[in-house]
C-alpha cells in the first residue's frame, strides 16, 4: 500500500470518526487543566444551553455552583493522577436552569504531562 493510499485511508477514518461524535446524542466535551472548554460537541453545547460553537473558550465555573466546581477541583486532582470516574453533577445552564448530569472524566495527556479532561 502506497504512502497516498494510507493517508486517504487515515483521513477517511478519521472523518468517519469526527461525523459520529459530532452527530450522536451523548455530549462530548474536552476541558483543559483549568477546566476551560477546548471542544464541544453539538449535544454537549445542547446540555448547557448554549449555541454550539460558543462553548469551547468558557470555564466550567461558569455552569456550577461552588460547592460543584470544588468538587471538580477535587475529581481533576484525580484526573492528574491518571484515573477515570463516574459522577452526577448539577449544572446551571447559560440559560439559568439546573440540570443533572452524568460526567465519564477520562483524563487527557500530551507528551506524559496532565493536559485536562475528556468528559
Amino acid at each position: 500500500m502506497g504512502q497516498n493510499q494510507k493517508e486517504t485511508d487515515i483521513n477517511s477514518t478519521l472523518s468517519v470518526f469526527q461525523t459520529i461524535i459530532e452527530t450522536m446524542e451523548e455530549g462530548v466535551a474536552i476541558v483543559d487543566k483549568n477546566e476551560n472548554f477546548n471542544y464541544a460537541n453539538l449535544a454537549a453545547a445542547k446540555l448547557f444551553e448554549i449555541p454550539n460553537d460558543q462553548l469551547p473558550g468558557h470555564n466550567l465555573s461558569e455552569f456550577l455552583s461552588v460547592d460543584s466546581f470544588n468538587f471538580i477541583k477535587n475529581q481533576t486532582a484525580l484526573r492528574i493522577k491518571g484515573e477515570t470516574s463516574i459522577y452526577r453533577i448539577e449544572i446551571i445552564t447559560q440559560l439559568g436552569n439546573k440540570k443533572t448530569i452524568q460526567v465519564t472524566a477520562i483524563p487527557k495527556f500530551t507528551n506524559k504531562t496532565f493536559a485536562g479532561t475528556f468528559g
